[in-house]
């Protein structure tokens, strides 16, 4: 079973972003985290992409959309907006050479995976942040 994304990888969420929100990704759970992960992981800012530092890109990329759907009067609170109040954790994914090239991270009961480019989510227990691991460990990726 594959991920179902909203956007088909984070060049076009970023597109999407930077050119103003339709209403329904506003209205939509996995556009709204799609977008913040893939701000998070692409997105402009200085600061040097690590498991440490992506947590408070997150929050930035929340910010992100949250402000780009306000600014066009179309936001839903609910839907995906909600600020966990735990620390994400978070580990890098390397490849078999050692280069990084993906994130993956647990807040609350989400696990988000942002890997070359491409982010995506499950909320709600439906994957846990151990099985996504062991996947990528499988498939030759480092997670640490």
């Amino acid at each position: 079973m594959s991920a179902q994304r909203y956007y088909p990888d984070c060049t076009a969420a970023l597109r999407a972003l930077a050119e103003g929100l339709p209403p329904e990704a506003c209205h939509n759970f996995r556009a709204v985290r799609e977008l913040a992960a893939c701000w998070a992981w692409h997105g402009e800012g200085t600061a040097t992409m690590t498991p440490e530092t992506f947590g408070q890109r997150l929050r930035e990329g929340w910010d992100r959309v949250r402000s780009a759907c306000a600014s066009s009067g179309d936001i839903t609170p609910e839907v995906g907006f909600l600020e966990p109040s735990e620390e994400p954790i978070t580990y890098g994914i390397y490849a078999p050479d050692g280069r990084h090239v993906g994130v993956l991270t647990q807040v609350g009961d989400e696990v988000i995976a942002c890997i070359h480019d491409r982010c995506s989510t499950a909320h709600g227990g439906a994957v846990s942040l151990d099985a996504v691991r062991t996947m990528l460990e499988l498939d030759g990726y480092e997670v640490r």
